[in-house]
């Protein structure tokens, strides 16, 4: 966040009769830059002056009256400074911090932004660091120095799908948000960083809190929360061109503008770029255009910001995984096969076709608001638009004449069972088109000695999903290419409302409350063919108290217990996309009659009870962070150790869980030139009570049968024990070299741990399921 500095250059110049002449100037901390005609009065009187061009002002005081001087200007914060505290001019600063237009992830300008952040492991991540750091790399790949954090990239080389977790947790149980307005996709929760590629070009700062999200930084979490904040902008007009280059044949063009601060009341930012690259894998290859356009108003009591940025894309689809004997050969690792065969050599079926691609574009519009009542009283807000369109063709073979419903009854001249009938080198054209909108308001009031937040979430979703076929060797003559094999209608109504409360009980002492409750309503309807249309709605209160000491400038500690709960996916209750031919079924009970219960799913929310403890140290040179967690669960909803067609984790419930475990950060730069900061997690993740059920055959030629698993005491899959990061950095005047090393302990991608070889010894050719 930019502030402003106050920075005396003489001082007592002139003294007559009890008068002092006060010169300084008014720059931008960040920037350096002058902040032309900025106020500069004395509180009570009518006396006052603006900075000129350079920033600079004289004003003349009675300095035995003790006087205050009030400096403001338009979208900084106003600073009321004792004039026995002005600095002297050799060591004298005063910081200011600037306001930003105050999106969701701020509780409000008007209060300490750190407040609700002292009750977590929490981590922000400044515009100047972000400057520093960001070149080309995606959100996950820029995140994966924090701690408890770890990435990976379909492509392998950071741009397209990318995929992070927070404490082994993935993106789907992790909030994600820009300017406070939620990036998960309703439906299945996922985080598409593809939507906003580059947002990082223009962010002002990011939060990252670890553990249970509280409704202060937006949607229930599991795993964490991340706020992605954009500036406003710079205070002067400016125009950038920007070029970059790396490996395999990524390259990246921009261009920014700015107006600067424009009669002390708008500014203006533009931000194009394109972002081209072949990929680390064969065919990964992406094309990415993105725009951020910001328009901004700066009211006595009123700022307001329009935002507007997204960017159509389209990259080469390479979503297979690599086996392990693949991933150790230099030139294998690099193929993009449509699937992989054989345990210690391979056979393929088909090389990833070029045809093998996708294009959508997904524009965000925001409305952000901060209005102020009173000195005590504002309300923040936030309007937004979210619409996307586009299309995926991917690989489809293997698949049964009935799965595509090319059967008689459809229409088409079929020889033979359509049930035992395949085509081939199929590719299927799936298409998607949703929207979302929504309405964000967040009042903030302060006490005498205490501070209310209390806001709200009224979030709806709409989709439109169906599928073709480009093109199928062997298919029947009547197949033309817009022929539906799946169509549906899918939704989701959100409404969340929340209260976050903090008092002093003593002096160092503070206590926090927070209460969310929030309910959500699950629609699918209009499904063509199978017609399995329903809705299911849940609601959750979640609620989270935390102390917060501080011991002395320099240290404080805290202490929270919170408790979340969270709906599944959509696809976890029906995967409607799957379900072309009825074999795919509801996970819902079943009536009398043989129909769905869809009152009763078979998959239950998760919940989670969530104690964190925590300490901090700060001094001019360096800092310690220390963090331990307990997260126990009921009804965890993990990786079930199979994917499904696009390589994503099946999931399901799991009876009850447990993840404990210590979060250690520290930062110095003691050694001159050199900034080091390293960070290290050391967890367990259980299974309490749960069971696994396998098909398997006794002998070859027997029929199947079913073994409930015992999986107590195993480790949940995709949890590593262990993350370390370690970065040092070496400056030099206009010179910056950095060097990151990174090491994640080894997991499980199934909960069966260590016992698997024996499962596999003792059940011959067995497949899990989920219960």
């Amino acid at each position: 966040m930019k502030k402003v500095v106050v920075l005396a250059l003489l001082f007592c110049l002139h003294v007559f009769a009890q008068q002092v002449t006060f010169k300084s100037r008014v720059l931008d901390e960040q920037s350096r830059d002058p902040l032309y005609k900025a106020s500069v009065v004395i509180l009570g009187k009518t006396t006052g002056t603006f900075t000129d061009i350079a920033g600079s002002f004289t004003i003349v005081v009675e300095a035995k009256e003790d006087p205050i001087l009030k400096i403001s200007f338009v979208g900084y914060e106003t600073r009321y400074l004792p004039f026995h505290d002005l600095p002297d001019a050799q060591n004298g600063v005063i910081l200011l911090k600037k306001i930003i237009i105050p999106s969701q992830s701020i509780i409000v300008t008007a209060t300490n932004p750190e407040l609700a952040e002292k009750y977590s492991s929490y981590e922000k991540i400044e515009n100047k660091k972000i400057r520093e750091n960001y070149t080309i790399q995606d959100i996950p790949q820029y995140l994966s120095t924090s701690p408890s954090t770890y990435w990976y990239s379909e492509g392998g080389n950071g741009l397209g799908y990318n995929y992070m977790s927070i404490r082994g947790f993935d993106q789907r149980r992790i909030a994600v948000m820009v300017n406070g307005v939620p990036q998960n996709d309703p439906e299945d929760h996922n985080v598409y960083w593809l939507d906003f590629n580059d947002i990082l070009g223009n962010t002002e700062f990011i939060q990252i809190q670890r553990g249970s999200g509280g409704a202060i930084f937006g949607a229930p979490a599991i795993g964490g929360a991340i706020n992605i904040v954009t500036g406003s902008g710079d205070t002067k007009p400016s125009v950038t061109l920007s070029s970059e280059m790396g490996a395999y044949n990524t390259k990246k063009y921009g261009l920014n503008l700015s107006s600067g601060l424009i009669d002390n009341k708008y500014s203006f930012t533009a931000k194009l770029t394109n972002t081209s690259s072949d990929g680390y894998r064969a065919k990964a290859w992406v094309n990415f255009t993105s725009y951020y356009l910001s328009a901004v108003r700066y009211d006595e009591d009123l700022t307001s910001q329009i935002n507007f940025y997204g960017g159509p894309f389209s990259d080469g689809l390479s979503y297979t995984g690599l086996p392990k004997f693949a991933i150790k050969d230099k030139n294998l690792r690099k193929e993009n096969y449509s699937w992989w065969e054989g345990k210690y050599s391979y056979t393929y079926q088909a090389t990833r076709r070029n045809e093998e691609q996708e294009q959508f574009s997904q524009p965000h519009y925001e409305l952000l608001n901060d209005y102020k009542f009173s000195s005590r009283i504002r309300l923040n807000s936030a309007f937004f638009l979210i619409l996307g369109n586009g299309y995926f063709d991917y690989d489809g073979s293997g698949y049964s004449y009935s799965y595509y419903r090319l059967t008689p009854e459809n229409g088409f001249s079929v020889k033979g069972n359509p049930d035992d009938l395949y085509t081939g080198n199929t590719l299927v054209h799936a298409m998607v088109e949703n929207k979302q909108w929504g309405w964000m308001p967040k009042m903030n009031i302060r006490f005498e000695n205490s501070e209310l937040t209390a806001g709200a979430e009224f979030r709806f979703h709409r989709s439109y999903h169906y599928g073709t076929l480009r093109y199928a060797n062997g298919a029947p003559e009547e197949l033309t290419s817009d022929f539906k094999y799946y169509e549906y209608n899918a939704g989701k109504n959100i409404v969340s409302l929340f209260g976050h409360y903090v008092m002093p009980l003593s002096p160092n002492l503070r206590f926090m409350a927070e209460l969310q409750i929030t309910s959500n309503t699950y629609h699918l309807y209009n499904e063509k063919f199978v017609h399995n249309d329903f809705s299911i709605t849940n609601t959750f209160m979640n609620p989270k108290l935390g102390l917060n000491y501080v011991i002395d400038k320099n240290m404080d500690c805290y202490v929270s217990l919170a408790q979340t709960s969270r709906e599944p996916r959509l696809k976890e209750y029906y995967d409607a996309a799957e379900a072309s031919d009825g074999s795919t079924k509801p996970q819902f009970e079943l009536n009398t009659d043989g129909s769905y219960n869809f009152n009763k799913p078979l998959v239950q929310p998760e919940s989670m009870s969530n104690l964190e403890a925590g300490g901090s140290v700060h001094y001019d040179n360096w800092d310690a962070n220390g963090n331990a967690y307990l997260m126990v669960f009921n009804d965890e909803i993990v990786k079930n150790g199979q994917l499904d067609r696009f390589g994503q984790p099946k999931t399901g419930n799991m009876n009850k869980t447990i993840h404990y475990g210590i979060e250690l950060s520290g930062h110095t730069t003691m050694i001159k030139d050199f900034d080091i900061t390293g960070n290290i997690s050391i967890s367990r993740n259980r299974v309490l009570e749960g069971t696994s059920y396998v098909k398997y055959r006794p002998y070859p030629d027997s029929a199947k049968q079913v073994a409930a698993i015992n999986l107590s005491g195993n480790t949940i899959a995709g949890m590593p024990s262990v993350i370390l990061s370690i970065q040092g950095a070496y400056t030099y005047q206009n010179l910056l070299a950095k060097l990151n090393l990174k090491y994640i302990g080894s997991f499980y991608s199934d909960n069966y741990g260590s016992s698997l070889s024996s499962l596999l010894a003792q059940y011959p050719g067995c497949v899990s399921y989920p219960d």
